[in-house]
């Protein structure tokens, strides 16, 4: 579903800077208004159904934004509607931005920045029934799918050349969408799909036991390359204008304190956590919701976007540009000028 995002961003990023002017006109809006003696943080959310919005979910259940001293109200928005409100200046905070829209928006002039991140891909794996694909060289001569164009497409591609030395001129790549690939995987049209852990969860749950997952990312090459054995993906983000207000971000202060509270809540017993959120609520069996939890790892660490400079840099300043998803490499100073950090 992850992938699915990052695909839509190059469809609807070209009507998004339309509205640059409108962007740099509006004025940002303070956080004024209270609920009762508590002020009001709004949030924007993409209704991915990760466990990110899970845990906004039980971050309201249980009280732990008002514990915490504020009232958090949050809106799950298609990527689309979350990317142009963000932009238009309806929403000033949304868990939503990955590095390569930031970059995008600010090498148009507009004022995001990325606060810290919360969804993560830890591990990419080769997805094939294939009896003559037992490991990552093997796909020589054979397809695999690719959302070519993609910011997810980039990461793969990246890490079958560089991670396993494989010359992808000698693989067929049809070109699927993400969300047509798994289909397509099990129709036997291509002998295989890249995927990260949520698609690997989600297969072994709808199809146990016919897919074998090959791992193809070196965690030890990508922390040389970025200092972290992780792709930072989606980013709480921020319009900087709304940040510069002291009381705002120490709104940001707040959330961050209550969402790693949540996080280590769900953590440390997911079980009941599931059953406070409820399958029909999150659109997730609670099993599937208690595997998800419980064996992601990294791919829900929350980190602040200072921690991430080099790995931000390296995106920015190369793997995306020479992919041709960013006009150019980002300056020093832009990659800068992306980063918030959290001052408590």
């Amino acid at each position: 579903m992850i992938n699915f995002c990052l695909r839509l961003q190059s469809r609807f990023f070209l009507k998004i800077i339309g509205m640059t002017g409108l962007l740099l006109s509006t004025a940002p809006a303070s956080f004024a208004n209270t609920s009762g003696n508590l002020p009001i943080l709004k949030i924007a959310a993409i209704s991915i159904g990760d466990p990110s919005v899970w845990t906004i979910e039980y971050m309201k259940e249980k009280g732990i934004d008002k514990k915490n001293g504020f009232d958090l109200q949050y809106n799950l928005k298609p990527v689309s509607v979350a990317y142009s409100e963000f932009v238009n200046g309806t929403d000033q905070v949304c868990m939503c931005l990955t590095i390569g829209t930031a970059a995008r928006f600010v090498l148009k002039g507009l004022d995001a920045s990325l606060v810290s991140t919360y969804s993560n891909y830890a591990n990419s794996y080769l997805v094939t029934e294939n009896k003559d694909i037992q490991k990552p060289q093997d796909i020589i001569g054979h397809s695999v799918a690719g959302s070519t164009g993609s910011g997810s497409w980039v990461f793969q591609q990246y890490i079958l050349r560089e991670h396993q030395n494989i010359d992808l001129s000698k693989v067929t790549i049809p070109s699927i969408v993400a969300s047509a690939q798994i289909a397509n995987l099990i129709a036997q049209r291509v002998d295989a799909i890249t995927a990260y852990d949520d698609t690997r969860l989600k297969l072994n749950e709808s199809q146990p036991g016919r897919f074998r997952f090959i791992p193809t990312f070196d965690k030890d090459k990508w922390y040389k390359l970025t200092q972290v054995r992780y792709i930072p993906m989606f980013f709480l983000g921020v319009r900087k204008a709304w940040n510069n207000d002291p009381q705002n971000h120490r709104l940001l202060v707040r959330f961050d304190k209550a969402y790693r509270e949540s996080l280590a809540e769900i953590k440390n017993d997911p079980a009941a956590a599931a059953k406070i959120l409820g399958s029909e609520r999150v659109r997730s069996s609670d099993d599937y919701m208690v595997k998800t939890l419980t064996t992601l790892g990294d791919a829900d660490k929350v980190v602040p976007a200072t921690d991430l400079r080099t790995a931000i840099s390296v995106l920015t300043r190369s793997l995306l540009p020479d992919a041709g998803l960013l006009d150019r490499p980002l300056t020093d100073s832009e990659v800068d000028s992306l980063i918030t950090p959290l001052t408590p």
